[in-house]
Order: C-alpha cells, then structure tokens, then sequence
C-alpha cells in the first residue's frame, strides 16, 4: 500500500486495524515513530523493513510473533516498546538495526530465529530469558561487536551455526550442562574470548567452531566428544594447553592448525584418524600409555602410517583430565 514511499513521515493507525501485509511500509524512510493499536492480530513479513530512519516503535499486546525481516535495515531503530507478550521473533527480525543498543527480551520467549539480530553492533548488555527460551537461530548474533558477555538458557540443547561469530567484544560465554552440540563456527574470530568452560553434556564441536579465538588459552573438552572437527581451535594463537578426553578417536584436519604457542598435545590411546595439519609442525605430541588402553595401540598405530613423530609417556592410570 505504502510500499517505498520515501515522503511519508508520519502514519495514525486505526483502532480497528487487525492486518498491515507483507511489506506494506517497506522503504518508508522518512518514518520516524509508529504505534501498533493493541487489537491487531497480523503483522506479516518485512511490513517496516529499510524504514531507515525510524527510531521507535510501541508494540501491539495483540501480537506474539516479530515476523521474518520485520525491521531489517531499520539502521536507526533504538527502542521497541510493549513486547512482553512475544513468544517468538522471527528470522532477520532486526537485522542491520545497527544504533539498536538495548533490547528487553520477554521473559515468555520461545525461539530467536535465524539472523534475528544479525549486524546488530551497538547491541551490549544480552540478557536473555532464562526460562522458556529453547530456540536460537544460526546466525542470531553474528558481527554483534559491542556484546562482551552472554549467558544460554537451559533449554536450549544446540548452538547453531555461526550463532555469536564475529562478536569481537565477547569475553565470557556461560554454557549449562545439557548442551550437546556447538555448530560450524559458533564462536569464529570472538578474538576476546579469553576462557569456556564447555559442558560435561557436549557431544560436537563443529568446523571452526572456535576458529580464530586468539585470546584463547586453555580448552578442556569433555569425555562425550568423539571427534574434533577441522579448523575447530585453528589460529588460536595464545592457546598453551588443550585437554583431550578419553573416547576420542579423531582429529580432523587443522583442528589446532596455527595454534603456535601449544608447545605440547597429549593424545589418548584410541585415536584412529588425524587429519592432515591437525597441529603446528612445532608442537611435540605424546602418547600416553595405559594398560587398560593397550598400552595406545590405536593411537601409536596412527601416528605411525600418518608419519606423525611422537614420543611416549607410560602412567597408569589414564591421566588425560
């Protein structure tokens, strides 16, 4: 209806208006405030998205869903009003909003969708809710560079791909006991991402999960990872010590490639597989030996056919954690 309308700065909407459509205001730059009356029932997709100079916005107590892109390139928005009963916000919800600082999260929340708040640098002080919150969307908070801590909820079990990427400020991350995956480059180049502790629970570490976290210095993974995937703790160059658990049995290509200052890598007994340039060519591996395990058969085995120098070091029991 008003789709691109570049001199409109100004709109009273009804009391009876229950619907604005897909893109309805799309490209309204000169929009500057709205008002959502409470009785309305659909807000459809991308209805204010690039109204680049809209700053506020009250929300409707009728609407418990943001919708997909529904202020994406909103790069003025500041403040959004009157959400306390969104259960859902929806994909590139506030993509781009870069001058957006704060954001209230309702404490009803259910699911943070795919880029929701994608390019969102001025975001800082996430508090998300705790209670309900079990969804957050790959992408959700990438190149937000003013996030220095976060804290997941205990409901979500999956950190998606890319979720925190490029948030160069983050510092501390709180994961909870339940969490069993961390996908392709959830935390990639978080470069003042100094300490995490990961959870007992875990059970993946994804490509380049944790690649490019230079701050990095210590990693303990836990006994329900199997397999490290490549390029996970790549160029993390302050990383000095890194903690393998027992039952892995692979270690991808570059998982620690780059990692200059990790002098020394102590593998268990059962690794079949290590990807090529999985360490520095300076880092020293050894095998720790085990009655229990063998004394490494596995691991010494795969050293070997991969032409992987190593030297030995007998205790018993296992001490790898």
């Amino acid at each position: 209806a008003f789709y691109d309308c570049k001199k409109l700065d100004g709109v009273v909407f009804p009391s009876t208006l229950k619907t604005i459509e897909v893109g309805a205001f799309h490209g309204c730059v000169g929009l500057k405030s709205l008002t959502l009356p409470d009785g309305m029932e659909n807000l459809e997709e991308y209805a204010f998205s690039k109204c680049e100079t809209l700053e506020e916005v009250e929300w409707s107590a009728g609407l418990e869903r943001i919708e997909n892109g529904l202020f994406w390139g909103c790069y003025q928005l500041k403040e959004i009003t009157g959400i306390e009963n969104v259960v859902e916000i929806g994909k590139s919800a506030f993509q781009d909003c870069g001058t957006l600082s704060q954001f209230k999260f309702p404490i009803l929340l259910e699911s943070i969708g795919d880029g929701a708040f994608l390019g969102c640098r001025a975001l800082e002080g996430l508090k998300l809710p705790q209670e309900k919150l079990s969804v957050i969307g790959e992408y959700a908070f990438a190149l937000c560079d003013s996030i220095e801590t976060a804290k997941i909820p205990s409901n979500v079990k999956r950190l998606e791909e890319y979720v925190f990427s490029f948030c160069h400020k983050l510092r501390e991350i709180t994961l909870h006991e339940g969490i069993v995956h961390i996908g392709i480059g959830s935390f990639q180049e978080d470069v003042c991402l100094e300490k995490i502790d990961l959870p007992e629970s875990l059970e993946e570490i994804n490509v380049y999960a944790f690649y490019g976290c230079t701050k990095l210095k210590e990693i303990e993974i836990p006994e329900n990872v199997k397999r490290l995937s490549g390029g996970c703790f790549g160029n993390n160059s302050s990383l000095k010590k890194a903690i393998l658990p027992r039952n892995l049995h692979t270690i991808d290509i570059g998982a620690f490639a780059g990692c200059d200052n990790l002098q020394e890598l102590e593998l268990p007994g059962d690794i079949t597989y290590l990807g090529a340039d999985f360490i520095p060519e300076t880092t020293s591996i050894v095998v720790r030996e085990d009655d229990s395990r063998e004394k490494a058969y596995k691991t010494k085995k795969t050293c070997r056919s991969n032409k992987v120098p190593f030297t030995i070091r007998s205790s018993s029991p296992l001490e790898l954690r």
